[in-house]
């Protein structure tokens, strides 16, 4: 899950994201890979966005969009304006900023004692102003390793944001936009006594659907996980393929 989450920011223009002090609910559901073609339905000029049945429930949290905390790292500090935290990983902290109407993903802490922080040099673009079919920001994804006081060397990372096309869901009277998320990066592979360099390996790839503020309403993409039924191959474990599904509801919001 990617993620994945400013009306203020430091340009004059009107960035699409939640506005801090808003708290958005979340539904995530598991949901079977031959029925991805059900997600979204077409319904004459609209579309039906799918409701899982609640035995394909997995769990609830919350989404919370805020301004930096003043005890958060100092580099966050400097360089984010906007944090996002979720009651499903407490422990992490995404940190954002706006820059000419568009929305940039800065970087994030985990909670992990001993590489507490990743940043992007230069912080990627998430959420743009405008979007010509696809957008694409490039940075290097690196580490703080607190063992040696210092960053690691990173990998070159690439966000793609591409916008499929704006769909009218069905009873709705408004646009929303559907875009598809791709975060990559250069990957480190052991290979005999030497380590290979993979370019682009994916991180994850998600579909979204926001609204015209930039809102998020629902976010889907394929995960794989253990199988509990079929037998190991080797030493590798049998993965088992599904759709992850969360379906968003604004609750809480200092949105005019």
């Amino acid at each position: 899950m990617f993620l994945l989450y400013i009306i203020v920011g430091c340009s004059n223009k009107r960035v699409k994201w939640p506005i801090n002090g808003t708290t958005i609910e979340a539904t995530k559901y598991k949901i079977a890979l031959s029925d991805s073609s059900k997600i979204l339905t077409k319904n004459g000029d609209s579309y039906i966005l799918l409701s899982p049945n609640d035995s394909l429930l997995v769990s609830k949290f919350t989404i919370h969009y805020s301004a930096v905390d003043t005890n958060a790292n100092l580099y966050f500090r400097s360089n984010a304006e906007r944090q996002v935290k979720n009651t499903l990983n407490p422990n992490l902290t995404e940190y954002y900023k706006s820059d000419n109407g568009n929305v940039l993903f800065v970087g994030y802490s985990s909670g992990d004692s001993s590489k507490p922080y990743t940043i992007f040099e230069p912080p990627l673009i998430i959420s743009p102003q405008v979007i010509n079919k696809e957008i694409k920001s490039t940075g290097v994804m690196r580490t703080f390793i607190k063992e040696k006081n210092a960053f690691d060397e990173g990998f070159k990372t690439k966000l793609t944001v591409k916008e499929i096309g704006e769909i009218k869901l069905f009873g709705k009277t408004e646009t929303y936009s559907l875009r598809e998320l791709t975060l990559s990066r250069d990957a480190t592979i052991s290979y005999g006594e030497n380590n290979l360099i993979v370019p682009e390996a994916i991180m994850f790839r998600t579909k979204l659907l926001v609204d015209q503020n930039g809102y998020p309403v629902a976010e889907w993409s394929v995960k794989a996980e253990k199988s509990e039924t079929a037998e190991t191959m080797g030493n590798e474990e049998k993965r088992e393929l599904y759709i992850e599904l969360i379906k968003y509801k604004e609750i809480i919001s200092g949105r005019n």
